[in-house]
């Protein structure tokens, strides 16, 4: 209902806009924020980068994700043989492997695959034993391996570890480069407002001026008929002077509000010829406190990197560890001449192979792996440390920006009853002056005091609008 309500006091305050001096037609805020989003090379790419980073996370799936593997090896050995009995003129090996691996969670690495090699003797001569002849046959093995790390990368600490890094380092991209896109939209709102504020604070100081001059005017006039002193009228010049400056001071700060709205949607300008909704005392009224996220994004980025370092500390500690694994491999045996009746008999020739064991290796510099070992632990702890402070921190930021944005509120409804105190001053004033019972010297130091508690009150709404679009971070 908040944001309804708000939405609805924009659209109409944006309307009666249109009827403002330049005549042109409004850029509302949304619209603005769709120049920058299109046009900023900046959000664009911080976009274009939190996707991808985000489609990136997924690849940590990929460590225990099932492969399949071959390996093809073709080999012609013409060479003379070593042994004394027997020769042949060519001998020829092919070995083809075709199968699956996957490694889990738990460490364990497990290949299914078929084995199949081709063997072709030419020419084969045992001398005056029997005539050459040539032979040639196959052997086709199904296999089943199976290895468990027990020290390094134990019960996959190091494989489970790979997986959290390679997922927390995208995801803390993709978060930062989303907080990244809103910072940059939410600097270009912020820009958009205070364009609308200087715009508003120029035409109050062009009012002031008016006002200081009809003043000087009059001073002058009186102290040329010697009806008053000198000194007021060199007052009243020094005032005038002022607001010349302020004038001036107020132009200079809607060329740079200009020239930052404009590099916001990529335009090297400082000037603004579109219209702007005003910011004006009910919009800023109307303003809530945005819905917050349970973490920021720059948090969670911060979060995913800390996951990030310490999967990363897991994974080298591992490595430093001694290595300790078991293995086994059982076989299935089966040669014909043909191809198609060596993998029959494969399951059927009771020619199993079953081989199993232990390997083991360890560095022997082990005070540079503890050394090592401990850094790495020191990096972890550090990790979570800086994540601990970038939660406080924005928390703390949170609070605070809610306390100003009720304090500034709070001095925005101020400075309304300041400026409304004004306004009924200066009615009174001018009554009194049709009555004869007051000057036009003292209406116009009243008008000048009402000029000055608008601008007041634009400065004020000003400080509701910068805080506002610093809570959108949050959302």
């Amino acid at each position: 209902m908040q944001e309804l309500y708000l939405g609805i006091v924009v659209i109409v305050f944006s309307f009666l806009a249109t009827l403002n001096a330049h005549g042109d037609e409004v850029l509302g805020v949304d619209q603005f924020l769709d120049q920058v989003k299109r046009a900023n090379s900046g959000y664009q790419g911080a976009a274009s980068t939190t996707e991808g980073a985000l489609q990136q996370s997924v690849e940590g799936k990929l460590v225990t994700t099932p492969s399949v593997f071959s390996n093809i090896s073709l080999s012609g050995d013409s060479k003379l043989v070593d042994q004394p009995i027997g020769s042949y003129d060519r001998a020829v090996q092919n070995d083809y492997q075709f199968g699956v691996s996957d490694t889990t969670s738990f460490g364990t690495t497990a290949k299914l695959y078929y084995d199949a090699t081709y063997y072709n003797y030419t020419n084969i001569n045992y001398g005056a034993f029997a005539p050459p002849f040539s032979y040639s046959l196959f052997d086709a093995r199904p296999i089943l391996s199976i290895t468990q790390p027990i020290w390094g990368n134990g019960f996959g600490r190091s494989t489970r570890a790979q997986a959290d890094f390679t997922e927390s380092s995208a995801l803390s991209a993709s978060y930062s480069s989303r907080f990244q896109s809103k910072t940059i939209l939410a600097n270009a709102e912020a820009a958009y407002w205070n364009l609308s504020i200087a715009r508003q604070l120029v035409n109050l100081q062009l009012d002031a001026e008016d006002r200081s001059q009809k003043i000087y005017d009059y001073n002058s006039r009186r102290a040329k008929l010697h009806l008053s002193d000198e000194a007021d009228m060199l007052q009243s010049a020094a005032s005038l002077e002022t607001r010349k400056l302020d004038v001036q001071a107020a132009r200079d700060n809607e060329r740079t509000a200009a020239r930052s709205f404009n590099t916001a949607r990529n335009v090297s300008s400082d000037n603004v010829s579109e219209s702007l909704v005003q910011a004006t005392h009910p919009i800023a009224e109307a303003l809530r406190v945005p819905i917050r996220s349970e973490i920021r994004d720059d948090v969670k980025a911060a979060q995913e990197n800390s996951k990030a370092t310490q999967a990363n500390a897991v994974i080298h500690s591992e490595a430093d560890l001694p290595t300790l694994q078991v293995f086994g491999t059982f076989a299935l045996n089966g040669r014909s001449d043909d191809f198609a009746p060596s993998v029959t008999n494969a399951f059927s020739s009771g020619r199993n192979t079953i081989t199993g064991g232990v390997q083991f290796s360890m560095p022997l510099a082990i005070g540079t792996t503890s050394t090592a070992r401990d850094g790495w632990a020191k990096q972890k702890a550090g990790a979570e440390l800086t994540y601990d402070k970038s939660l406080f921190d924005s928390e703390q930021n949170w609070q605070d920006l809610n306390l100003r944005f009720t304090e500034a509120k709070r001095r925005l409804s101020m400075a309304r009853s300041i400026e409304e105190a004004e306004r009924k001053k200066l009615v009174y004033e001018k009554e009194r002056l049709t009555k004869g019972r007051t000057t036009t010297f003292q209406v116009l130091l009243f008008e000048q005091d009402y000029e000055l508690a608008q601008v007041t009150r634009v400065n004020a709404e000003g400080d509701v609008f910068s805080i506002y679009t610093q809570m959108k971070l949050f959302e």
